[in-house]
């Protein structure tokens, strides 16, 4: 039984239709629809490996002798800067890579394709000695079992087979650091086909951008920002003077946070937010010098009006 199983793995290897074993397309490829995963969107392709111009003008998938059988970067970092798009990352970015499977991931037709594995690193911010000593990353497509038709590890290409299995297309995606720091970096891709030692490789240039974290994104965020609000004086009898305190502002959100205070147009003081609704006579008065409303209305007293003036005026003296 044993031979027999060898013998029919055998025999299903050596009837792989003959390809170049694969390379990366794409080192920065977004998928946001079902098709993005089954056919190669350029337009959804922000960043390319090194010395790929010509690929890029064959096609995806087009044989042109880009595929690479060594460990190490078939183009140095000292040469790479030869014109094709580079990747902008942020920290925390879920990255996704794009490559052919050419015949390489198993089928009902062909269970026995052998994926020894993929390893994805980076170097250290600013080195240009490629030295992928910085970072391993873990992708996500989990680890292939010989024999099965699972799509893990470099099979995953979830057209494959239908019809097309040369240039179907497989992605692979891994998640940098919330704290990457900003600044150029090499990545290394490494895919072992047969064994640990028979590799595949290629090589990318990209940077990380100095904005905020994409895996910490979550919603539209409030600004604060240093600006003179009116405050009370000691002596009730007098204007509110101005002075210096943060005030925050709410961002994106059409809820923004109600007021602290509200300003009392009859007593010249501010009430707590705790106070009960007036008749319209009590608002807030922002830095700005703009009168927001409690409730719907917005009509001032005289009396409202003349002390907010009053207000403004000493705010402005205060800043000459």
């Amino acid at each position: 039984m044993l031979l027999q199983r060898a013998l029919t793995a055998a025999l299903a290897f050596l009837f792989v239709p003959a390809s170049a074993h694969s390379w990366l397309e794409c080192t920065d490829y977004t998928i946001t629809t079902d098709a993005d995963k089954t056919t190669f969107n350029p337009a959804n392709c922000h960043g390319r490996p090194r010395a790929s111009q010509a690929q890029i003008k064959a096609g995806f998938g087009v044989d042109t002798g880009y595929n690479s059988n060594t460990a190490t970067c078939p183009k140095p970092h000292a040469t790479s800067d030869d014109g094709v798009p580079q990747a902008t990352y942020k920290p925390g970015q879920t990255v996704c890579l794009a490559y052919p499977a050419k015949n390489h991931a198993a089928s009902a037709a062909n269970k026995f394709i052998p994926d020894a594995g993929v390893v994805i690193s980076r170097t250290k911010v600013g080195d240009n000695t490629d030295t992928f000593d910085g970072k391993t990353y873990k992708h996500s497509n989990g680890d292939h079992v010989n024999g099965v038709v699972d799509g893990k590890g470099f099979q995953n290409c979830p057209a494959f087979g239908s019809p097309e299995t040369d240039k179907a297309l497989c992605t692979m995606c891994f998640t940098l650091e919330s704290d990457l720091a900003p600044g150029s970096y090499a990545f290394k891709w490494t895919w072992s086909f047969n064994n640990p030692t028979d590799s595949y490789t290629n090589c990318w240039d990209a940077k990380v951008d100095a904005g905020g974290s994409l895996a910490m994104a979550s919603g539209p965020a409030s600004s604060v920002t240093l600006s003179p609000q009116v405050t009370p004086s000691a002596d009730s009898d007098a204007p509110p003077r101005a002075s210096s305190q943060p005030s925050t502002t709410a961002g994106a959100s059409d809820s923004p946070s109600p007021p602290s205070q509200y300003y009392n147009s009859d007593t010249a003081n501010f009430a707590s937010q705790s106070s009960s609704a007036g008749d319209g006579s009590q608002a807030r008065v922002a830095a700005s010098g703009s009168v927001v409303s409690r409730g719907d209305s917005t009509t001032l007293t005289a009396n409202a009006k003349e002390k907010i003036c009053e207000a403004a005026q000493a705010y402005v003296k205060s800043m000459c």
